[in-house]
Formats: C-alpha cells, sequence, structure tokens
C-alpha cells in the first residue's frame, strides 16, 4: 500500500521484530510498494536487511489461518527450491505473528533483483525461464502438505451482487462511493451479470474436465519476479496454494508452444479452458474487491485513488471479454 497505516506503531512493530524473529533493526522504513499489504525495509547495525510485511485482516479477504498455511507452504518451498523468497520462520518454526488484533505480519530476506510491473509483458527468454520455475512449483505440492485450497469461486460475489442491486440509490461511504456507482451504471450491470454468466460456465466446464490441481504461485506477474543474472525468483507468496495451473500460466503465457515447452518440463497439461477461466476470474475478483472498498467508509488518498483506477481498468476488460 502507498499510504502507511495510521494504527499501527512502527515501535511495536520493530519490537515484534525483535521478540518473534531475534532481530534488532536500526531503520524501519515504510516502503509505498503494492497494494495487497503494508511493506517496511528494515536494517540493522551490521547493514543486514530484510522486507517486512503486515496484513491487515479488516480488510478482507485475507482469512487469518489460510495466511498462515501460506506462508508456512512458502518457507518449507524456499528451502526446497531455487527462485523461491519465503517467509523467516521463527525460533518455534512460525512464519507470521499477529500484531495486534488487526494485523498479521511476515518477515522476508532481501532480494537482489529487478522487478517489472502489473501488466508488463514478460519478454520471450524470461517466459521460458518463469515457466520452467513454475513447473518445479506446480510439482511440489507432495513436499508442502500444509498447503491452502484456492477455490476458484468468486469469495466477494455476494457483495457484487448487492451493489449491482442498489444502483438506485446515492452511496455514501467516501469520496470514490458515487463515483464508484455511476461506473457500474454507465458500464451497465446487465453487462457485468453476463461476465459472471460466462465466468459461471467457464468454471463449470473446468470441474467438468477434472482439471488437476497443483501447487500454484497465485500472482507470477512480473511485479512479483525479480530476475538477476536472467534467473526468476518468486516473492509475494502470500497468495499460494492448490489450483489448476492455469491460474499462475495465464499471467505468463497462453501461447500454444511455450506451454507445450511448460509440460515437457514437467508442468502437466494445459486446459485452454482454465486459462481462460482464471483470466476472468482475475478481473471480477478485482471488481469485488474495489467495489466492496469503495462502498465502505474511506478517505482519499492514493490507495483509494488506486483503487479507482483499478475498478476502471478491470471492469473495462472483464466486459471487453464478454461473450
Amino acid at each position: 500500500m502507498h499510504e502507511a497505516p495510521s494504527d499501527l506503531d512502527p515501535r511495536a512493530l520493530g519490537a515484534l521484530l525483535r521478540d518473534r524473529w531475534g532481530l534488532a533493526p536500526t531503520v524501519l522504513e515504510h516502503a509505498p510498494v503494492g497494494f495487497g499489504g503494508y511493506h517496511w525495509r528494515a536494517s540493522d547495525a551490521a547493514g543486514r536487511r530484510w522486507f517486512v510485511t503486515a496484513w491487515d485482516l479488516d480488510a478482507g479477504p485475507t482469512d487469518p489461518s489460510t495466511l498462515a498455511a501460506a506462508l508456512a507452504t512458502a518457507a518449507t518451498l524456499a528451502a526446497q527450491l531455487d527462485g523461491v523468497v519465503g517467509p523467516l520462520t521463527d525460533g518455534e518454526g512460525r512464519s507470521t505473528h499477529r500484531l495486534g488484533r488487526r494485523y498479521a505480519v511476515a518477515v522476508f530476506p532481501w532480494a537482489a533483483g529487478a522487478s517489472g510491473e502489473h501488466g508488463q509483458p514478460h519478454s520471450a527468454e524470461q517466459r521460458r525461464a518463469l515457466l520452467g520455475l513454475l513447473a518445479a512449483v506446480h510439482r511440489a505440492a507432495p513436499a508442502v502438505p500444509e498447503a491452502p485450497r484456492r477455490d476458484p469461486g468468486l469469495a466477494g460475489r455476494p457483495a457484487l451482487e448487492r451493489a449491482l442491486d442498489a444502483l438506485d440509490t446515492p452511496w455514501t461511504g467516501g469520496p470514490y462511493a458515487e463515483p464508484t456507482r455511476r461506473l457500474l451504471t454507465d458500464r451497465q450491470p446487465a453487462a457485468l451479470r453476463a461476465a459472471l454468466a460466462d465466468y459461471d460456465a467457464l468454471l463449470a466446464r473446468v470441474r467438468a474436465e477434472g482439471v488437476p490441481w497443483v501447487l500454484t504461485h497465485g500472482e507470477p506477474h512480473p511485479g512479483n519476479v525479480l530476475w538477476s543474472e536472467g534467473r526468476p525468483a518468486l516473492i509475494d507468496w502470500d497468495t499460494v496454494g492448490l489450483a489448476p495451473a492455469g491460474r499462475d500460466l495465464w499471467q505468463v503465457t497462453e501461447d500454444p508452444a511455450e506451454l507445450a515447452a511448460y509440460a515437457a518440463a514437467g508442468g502437466g497439461p494445459v486446459s485452454s479452458a482454465a486459462l481462460r477461466l482464471y483470466r476472468l476470474r482475475w478481473d471480477l475478483d478485482e471488481i469485488t474487491l474495489y467495489v466492496d472498498q469503495l462502498r465502505r467508509p474511506h478517505g482519499a488518498d492514493r490507495d483509494t485513488a488506486t483503487a479507482f483506477e483499478g475498478l476502471v481498468e478491470s471492469l473495462d476488460r472483464a466486459l471487453a471479454a464478454v461473450g
């Protein structure tokens, strides 16, 4: 997130790092990056560095037990595979701790490398290397029995349906509430319902095909891949879990030749329906999250502005895919 949380005391965060992970940070600097959590750069007197993340459990849809299972999975995987930047564990083997009632915190090793931006395409050479890493991750499910299952359903769909049913009355949650209502009205709620129907049809097809579930990262877009000397390393593992491989692959390529190379590298068969399902699901999931956020009480800051911009982009992509 771009804005630091006003109710999270950096001194309490530093104390948690000392008490649970045995770290002694002398610098704890908020990093205005990403959108799924709050981040800090930490360093100690010896020059050692870490990357600290706190998830707001009140903001949804993060479930504490699922988050803990995901981070434990990533920690196990990082000990077995190169290219996995997983969280550090404490003396008890735990990879996440609560900070107060609202936040869950994890600490990651500082990883060198350059990342891209979400929406920026990988080069052909990068796609080959990343598909090889994903094939290894996808084969690793037996080694991580704690991995959570990632149901392809839309968790926030009921809230979105309620929002679509309430377009005739003003929304008063904050400065972006009415612009959000007008946006949904202008884009035609019937068109969004048609996109949801397309999603339902694809989900039924994937289930009927019996597409196997593998261990997926969940968001291997350019913003979550660090590159060093041509080798990829995946970061941001809170979304890891069991799901069809298409959950990852659509974000890398849908080229048949490249997917065949992925399969030959041990990644297994690829379902075209699953690729289409997860491409559409990404935008529908973003829409549900943004609409819910912007209907709730909120202020005007960089994060809410980014949420509204993301809603416009996701809505336009989802509606363009209808039919």
